[in-house]
């Protein structure tokens, strides 16, 4: 399913509906009140909500989280 601990998804790709590929989990955030996936894609940090909004499909088999990022957020750090 989409349930998954934090710690197992380190080194999955974030895979966006719209952006493809928007890169690697290096850590998860859930210092916060939104927990956080901290990714990387050509050297910039982009920060994607953990939501069940936002999380489409979760492949362990490929090792990637699918998910829908809303309208400008990828934009935002990789624009």
């Amino acid at each position: 399913g989409n349930k998954f601990y934090f710690h197992e998804v380190i080194g999955f790709n974030l895979v966006d509906e719209v952006h493809g590929d928007i890169g690697v989990i290096k850590a998860v955030n859930d210092s916060a009140s939104q927990e956080l996936f901290e990714a990387e894609k050509d050297g910039k940090e982009l920060l994607i909500p953990i939501s069940d909004d936002i999380i489409i499909k979760v492949d362990r088999e490929k090792q990637q989280i699918w998910v829908k990022t809303p309208e400008g957020l990828v934009d935002l750090y990789l624009g």
